[in-house]
């Protein structure tokens, strides 16, 4: 086996990591979980005596209304809430002290977290105006760098960490830092890439389900779970879950001993994350964490709006531009004449190098285009093995189509989109691109390094995050969401047309 196989293989492992059944939490929070059929204590973490007052030995095994039942009432109430809300916060007077609480759902259980909130006093109108700014989305993207500055400006001036950044993912699942702010003396991630494989696919899919995640000190030891018997709770929305020990080394590579990360949900889908990280361990309360996600969720609404305002506007531009070339195109006596009358304008309905119009079994090239063999191998698997009414890639090399298509020339990525008019006609339209060699500056080598340790070999994280330059070939420019867009409405014009 190679190297990048068995990195490849490596990778897989780590998505298959159950971060939920870790064992264990963090020190600044205590858990318990109680069966949801009759309230019986079945797990405590072993700190909950500094929380709570009362030992782990005098909870365990016993009724959660005889050994604390102010709880019982919360439970009680998040018990009658719809089934969609999976965790609930709430503020608790107990023991001549105030405790933060979270109720969550898992699976047979009910899991209670309990934390001492630190309230600040002195809470920056900054965080509040920030909330107000972000209600303004941005209609231009010339407007998006100072849109993200206003988010992150908020979340500094609430949290006071070392460095803020919006991560925004790309679609390999790495991702890049777009907007940063920090303070002086720390280094800049600005512009810098990071691998897929630092947040990995389990992760990802725990920012959908959590509102954030919580790192106060790396060097402070994790607590152990205590259970009646030998399962483990199910820690998929707790807050003080443990931190895995790859993770850990990761940040002491970064020189960072606190983290905060919330994440940016839009349509559904984790667009980024507002990633915080701290030279020194520093605990973040309920009260901030909420605060920071209530700017994130305003951010993510703002960015929607955005999103949802371009693709009108694309939409309209792109309808009133096609039909004004149509009708040009049907004064032909032959469609394709008709096309190669307004191929300028073909050419620039999609940035391209090149554009294969195919009706039913007669074409028109223009431009740089694959060689006519590899042409009629991608349009035969285009028409056959795709049910899909679209195929994009900025790669052929790296794509489905990478065991089929062996000389490509210069071209590199292809965006296609097919149709059937009314009139039965059916039209393939193939729009490429030629390699276009990039630079790409990732925070340290992207591929980790594999050791050996007793005799197992092991992922490390990287050690550096110096900027490491990838000089990336084989790929084209990649294709955009607006591009998409553009040649779904060519194919409805065509359809409406013909």
């Amino acid at each position: 086996m190679t190297t990048k196989e068995e990195l490849e293989e490596l990778l897989k492992e780590c998505d298959k990591e159950k971060l939920h059944l870790c064992g264990h939490v963090q020190p600044f929070g205590a858990l318990i979980g109680i069966r949801k059929d009759n309230y019986l204590i079945t797990y405590v973490s072993q700190n909950s005596e500094l929380f709570l007052h009362v030992k782990p030995e005098s909870l365990l095994n016993h009724p959660l209304h005889e050994a604390l039942m102010p709880l019982t009432f919360l439970v009680d109430a998040f018990a009658k809430a719809p089934p969609k809300e999976k965790f609930s916060y709430h503020h608790l007077n107990f023991e001549h002290q105030t405790l933060d609480i979270k109720i969550f759902d898992a699976l047979s259980h009910f899991i209670i977290e309990c934390e001492s909130p630190h309230f600040d006093e002195h809470k920056s109108n900054d965080t509040l105006q920030c909330g107000i700014d972000l209600l303004k989305p941005p209609f231009h993207p010339k407007e998006l760098p100072l849109y993200y500055s206003i988010l992150l400006k908020g979340i500094f001036e609430t949290i006071k960490y070392d460095r803020i950044m919006l991560y925004r993912f790309h679609d390999d699942w790495s991702g890049e830092v777009i907007a940063e702010v920090k303070k002086e003396g720390f280094g800049s991630y600005l512009g810098l890439r990071f691998p897929a494989s630092d947040i990995p696919s389990i992760a990802r899919q725990m920012y959908l389900k959590n509102p954030f995640r919580h790192i106060a000190d790396t060097k402070a030891a994790n607590i152990p779970i205590l259970s009646i018997d030998e399962t483990t709770p199910d820690l998929t929305y707790s807050d003080i879950r443990s931190v895995s020990p790859v993770h850990i080394e990761y940040m002491n590579n970064m020189g960072m001993q606190g983290s905060f990360s919330t994440p940016i949900i839009v349509f559904g889908e984790l667009w980024g994350l507002i990633a915080c990280h701290n030279a020194q361990a520093k605990y973040l309360c309920v009260e901030m964490r909420q605060a920071c996600r209530t700017l994130a969720h305003s951010f993510a609404i703002g960015i929607s709006s955005f999103f949802t305002n371009e693709k009108l506007q694309k939409l309209d531009s792109t309808e009133r531009y096609l039909n004004i070339m149509m009708e040009k195109v049907i004064q032909a006596s032959d469609i394709l004449d008709g096309f190669e009358s307004v191929e300028d304008s073909l050419m620039q309905l999609i940035a391209c190098d090149g554009l294969v119009i195919i009706v039913d079994d007669n074409l028109l090239n223009i431009g740089d285009v694959l060689p006519q063999e590899s042409l009629e191998i991608l349009d035969t698997w285009f028409c056959k093995s795709r049910s899909e009414s679209s195929f994009e890639t900025d790669s052929f090399l790296h794509s489905a189509l990478r065991t089929l298509i062996h000389t490509t020339g210069i071209t590199a990525g292809v965006l296609a989109q097919k149709t059937t008019t009314k009139a039965g006609r059916k039209i393939r339209c193939y729009w490429f691109r030629n390699e276009l060699k990039q630079e790409i500056a990732w925070a340290g080598n992207p591929d980790k390094p594999i050791i050996e340790n007793a005799g197992a070999r092991k992922l490390s994280p990287r050690r550096s995050f110096e900027q490491w330059i990838e000089i990336k070939s084989g790929y084209a420019k990649a294709w955009s969401r607006l591009d998409g867009i553009s040649a779904m409405k060519f194919s409805k014009i065509l359809y409406r047309w013909l």
